[in-house]
């Protein structure tokens, strides 16, 4: 790259930015501050294997995500461990330019339209008394015990109770299928790093077998259909013809990763917000009409994915940088979140900010299909916790995920008040 279009990098700025323990925490939003402020496209050469334009800036954030054309899907849709790009056969391990998150128009829309209806607002709606019953279990039993997780008791089984039980997965696999998840998108951390991988590896590996296990569940719903969500994907068609038992499968893993780690980690981290803030805790408690600006208040102060990954497919320009085709270019959403230039006091959690255009969910295209979902486990929990507990102590400091993507507690010792 010539110098005239990519700055010379500023080592400490770079060296954060790749470095996923520097992520782990919010300690990181007074670097977006000061990029947003002074380069808020920032060419980025640090300790990965591949330098990165990074977009602090909402409207920068916006403009690459609303032009699939401009800015591909096929990199994958976050950053990769150590920036490394992936192997022909880790693409065809991770569905690249086959499942929906790696795939650009007009192969994108086609195979998301026909899912578009099955997770509307209407739809998933239905589904409120299900969720209920699984929050209630889980307040019930975290109360019966006393001294209790945040993650391990609320954050983690939430979704997993209910994303693999509406795929259709048998409850004797949950705990399989979970881990496989937790080891594809928790590489970063030494915790869940596996020995013999390096950590791209570990996630390709990892999805793999997530993608082979719902495979099965394609075939066999494909020969005897069930209510549940994997019979929906299994029938799915494109026109008068069935996806392919590839794509199909794909559009499971999404179901299942995406599931699983956005709710745990906005869960999570929005239960300590919660009770870091007693005073919106009990107003939330006291009026349920404040449930969905407390939902989208947690999406945005939480962003449970920091970044979306794009590379540019000609020369553009983007907040008065030359951008040349082939550059890859990463949106901090996390920072997004917190622009000035759009959000009243960002650094301030207030469950009545209103309006709260947050990206926590994408923008254009890639908008995250799953969200009507997401917000309503949400909303059924975060009244429930606060009226049920409204006397919680800490038993210990939250510990936090060290990755440069998720934002999420690993636990968050608490105990219930006598």
């Amino acid at each position: 790259m010539s110098a005239d279009v990519h700055a010379a990098p500023t080592l400490d700025v770079d060296r954060c930015l790749t470095d996923p323990q520097f992520f782990a925490g919010m300690q990181f939003h007074d670097l977006f501050r000061r990029l947003r402020a002074e380069d808020p496209v920032h060419w980025t050469v640090g300790d990965y294997e591949r330098p990165y334009w990074s977009l602090t800036r909402y409207d920068d954030c916006v403009a690459l995500m609303s032009d699939s054309t401009l800015f591909s899907n096929l990199a994958g849709p976050h950053l990769p461990p150590k920036g490394r790009d992936l192997t022909p056969e880790e693409h065809r391990m991770f569905g690249t330019n086959t499942h929906i998150l790696m795939s650009d128009p007009p192969d994108h829309g086609r195979r998301r339209r026909p899912m578009n209806k099955h997770f509307s607002v209407p739809v998933v709606t239905r589904l409120r008394p299900m969720f209920s019953e699984i929050v209630t279990d889980l307040l019930d039993a975290a109360e019966a015990k006393g001294d209790f997780d945040i993650v391990a008791d609320i954050a983690a089984p939430l979704p997993v109770k209910v994303i693999l039980r509406l795929l259709g997965v048998q409850e004797e696999d949950w705990a399989a299928v979970q881990q496989m998840a937790v080891n594809a998108l928790h590489s970063q951390d030494a915790e869940f790093q596996v020995d013999g991988h390096d950590e791209l590896t570990a996630v390709v590996t990892y999805i793999d077998q997530v993608y082979q296990y719902v495979l099965g569940l394609i075939l066999d719903r494909r020969a005897t259909p069930a209510d549940d969500y994997a019979t929906i994907l299994a029938q799915l068609r494109d026109g008068d013809e069935l996806f392919t038992e590839r794509e199909a499968a794909f559009m499971a893993v999404g179901f299942v990763l995406g599931g699983l780690e956005g709710t745990r980690n906005a869960v999570s981290v929005g239960l300590m917000e919660l009770m870091a803030h007693p005073e919106q805790a009990r107003a939330l408690a006291a009026d349920p009409a404040l449930t969905s600006g407390t939902v989208e208040e947690v999406l945005r102060w939480t962003t449970p994915s920091k970044n979306r990954l794009r590379v540019a497919t000609a020369d553009t320009e983007l907040g008065g940088k030359q951008i040349r085709a082939g550059d890859w270019v990463v949106g901090w959403i996390a920072s997004a979140n917190r622009d000035e230039a759009v959000f009243d006091r960002p650094d301030d959690f207030d469950i009545t900010r209103t309006p709260n255009k947050h990206l926590s969910f994408g923008h254009g295209d890639h908008t995250c299909i799953g969200r009507a979902m997401a917000r309503l486990e949400l909303e059924i929990l975060f009244p429930a916790f606060v009226q049920r507990f409204g006397d919680l102590q800490t038993r210990g400091e939250p510990e936090w995920l060290v990755s440069d993507n998720a934002t999420g507690l690993k636990r968050y010792p608490v105990r219930v008040g006598v």
